[in-house]
C-alpha cells in the first residue's frame, strides 16, 4: 500500500497555523457556551439576552469644533416647523419656543449674549426639509434645534448623526426617535408606545370590549403607530378585530366609515392626522355608530373638538398632568399671545428653556450642549419634571381622560 502525506507549502509558517487553529478551537467553543447559555433558559424561555435602553447612552464621537465665547455675539437656536398661518401645530411651536427665547433675553441671555430663534421649513420633509435642515447647520450656524413634526423622524437622526446638532423634538411620538439611541437626540412627549400601554390598558380592559377595531394613516407615522398599538393590544389580551389602514388624501370618509359598521366594533381606536380623524368621526356619527373611541395624543387635535362631531364616548391621552408651573405658563401665554396654549406651545416652551439651561451651564457649543441638555434629567418644565431615559426620552407618565355627553 502507498503512503501519502501532505506536504505544507514551503511558504506555509506552521506556526501560524497551529496558532490559527487554536483560535478556532476557541471561537468554536464559545459558540457552544453561548448557544448553552441560551437553551439553558429553557425551551420556549422568551427572556431576552438584552433588554434595549439598558445601558446609558454615552457620546464619544467628535463633538465638532470648539469656540472661544468671547467671540460667540449670538445663540442661535434652529425651530423647524409650519409658518404660524399654514399650520396650528406650526403656530403653537413658534409661540412657545419665541416666549421662552424672549423671557431668557430679558434675563440677560446667555452671560450678555442674546439667543436668536431662525425658524426654516419646506412642505416636503423628504427631499426639501432635509436642506433647509443642512442650510440651518451649516448656514445659520444653529447651536442646536427644536422641531420635526410627525413624519419627519428620519431627518432629525440624519441631522444629529451628521452634523453632530443637539435635536430636541417637542412634539413627534415616534418611539423609533429616541430608541435609535443616537446621543443628539432628545424627545419631549410620552411616545406612543407609552401611551398605547395606557389607553388599552386604562381605557379598554376594564370595559371588557369584544370587537376592537384599529384605524391608522397610511404614512410613516401611521404604520409605526399601528405596530405599537397592535402588540399592545394582543399582549392585553384585545386583539384588533379589524385594521383599516386609510390615506392621507382621502377627504370622504363615508366610505370608510361603511366598511367600519359593518364589523359592528364595540370599540375602535383611532391613530390619524387631525383632519382625517374629524372627518371619520363625523362620517362615523352620519352612520349611527356610537361605540367607544380611543385616541392617543395627536398633536393638533382637539379631544373637545373630536366629541362635538361624534355622539358616542371618546377616550383620549394627554401627554402631561397639569400642576401649578403648567397655569403659570398659561398665563403668560395667554397675556402674551390672546389664547390658551396647547401641548404642543407647551412642550415647545419646555424646548426652548433646556436649550437656554444647557448653554447657561457652561459651554454653548454644540458638543456642550448635547453634554448640558443629557445632564439635565430632571429638569422641572411646566410639562412637568424631565427625566431622561437611557435613550434620550422623556420619561414623562400621560393621562387618560373620558369625554362622554360633551364632558370629560
Amino acid at each position: 500500500m502507498r503512503h501519502c502525506s501532505r506536504v505544507l507549502p514551503v511558504h506555509c509558517d506552521r506556526r501560524k497555523l497551529g496558532s490559527r487553529l487554536c483560535r478556532a478551537v476557541l471561537a468554536a467553543a464559545c459558540l457552544v457556551l453561548a448557544v448553552g447559555g441560551v437553551c439553558a433558559q429553557g425551551p420556549g424561555s422568551s427572556k431576552p439576552y438584552r433588554v434595549m435602553l439598558d445601558d446609558p447612552l454615552q457620546s464619544t464621537c467628535y463633538g465638532g469644533p470648539s469656540v472661544d465665547p468671547a467671540f460667540v455675539r449670538e445663540i442661535a437656536i434652529g425651530l423647524y416647523s409650519p409658518p404660524e398661518s399654514a399650520d396650528p401645530v406650526g403656530r403653537a411651536m413658534v409661540e412657545g419656543a419665541g416666549l421662552a427665547v424672549e423671557e431668557a433675553n430679558a434675563g440677560g441671555g446667555c452671560n450678555g449674549v442674546p439667543f436668536r430663534l431662525v425658524r426654516r421649513w419646506a412642505e416636503n420633509p423628504w427631499s426639501a426639509g432635509s436642506k433647509e435642515i443642512v442650510r440651518l447647520a451649516y448656514e445659520d450656524n444653529v447651536s442646536a434645534v427644536i422641531g420635526f413634526l410627525q413624519g419627519t423622524t428620519n431627518i432629525a437622526e440624519q441631522i444629529a448623526a451628521k452634523a453632530y446638532l443637539p435635536v430636541v423634538s417637542p412634539v413627534s411620538t415616534d418611539s423609533s426617535l429616541t430608541h435609535a439611541r443616537i446621543p443628539w437626540i432628545f424627545r419631549l412627549p410620552p411616545d406612543i408606545r407609552t401611551q398605547a400601554h395606557l389607553l388599552v390598558k386604562r381605557g379598554m380592559v376594564p370595559l371588557r370590549l369584544g370587537r376592537v377595531g384599529l384605524v391608522t394613516s397610511t404614512d410613516h407615522d401611521g404604520r409605526m403607530a399601528a405596530e405599537d398599538l397592535r402588540r399592545e393590544m394582543e399582549g392585553q389580551g384585545v386583539p384588533p378585530a379589524f385594521h383599516l389602514p386609510i390615506g392621507t388624501d382621502v377627504n370622504d370618509q363615508s366610505r370608510v366609515a361603511s366598511r367600519i359598521k359593518a364589523f359592528s366594533p364595540d370599540g375602535l381606536v383611532l391613530c390619524l392626522p387631525p383632519k382625517i380623524a374629524l372627518k371619520l368621526a363625523a362620517a362615523l356619527r352620519g352612520t349611527n355608530v356610537t361605540c367607544s373611541i380611543f385616541v392617543p395624543w395627536i398633536p393638533g387635535l382637539k379631544a373637545t373638538d373630536l366629541h362635538a362631531v361624534y355622539e358616542g364616548p371618546v377616550v383620549t391621552v394627554e401627554p402631561f398632568e397639569e400642576s401649578a408651573s403648567t397655569i403659570a405658563f398659561r398665563e403668560a401665554y395667554l397675556q402674551r399671545f390672546g389664547a390658551d396654549p396647547s401641548p404642543s406651545a407647551a412642550y415647545a416652551y419646555d424646548a426652548a428653556r433646556l436649550i437656554v439651561a444647557a448653554a447657561r451651564s457652561g459651554d454653548p457649543t454644540r458638543s456642550g450642549l448635547r453634554a448640558g441638555l443629557a445632564a439635565l434629567s430632571g429638569f422641572d418644565g411646566v410639562t412637568g419634571p424631565i427625566r431622561w431615559d437611557n435613550g434620550g426620552g422623556n420619561q414623562v407618565q400621560p393621562v387618560l381622560r373620558v369625554f362622554s355627553n360633551g364632558m370629560p
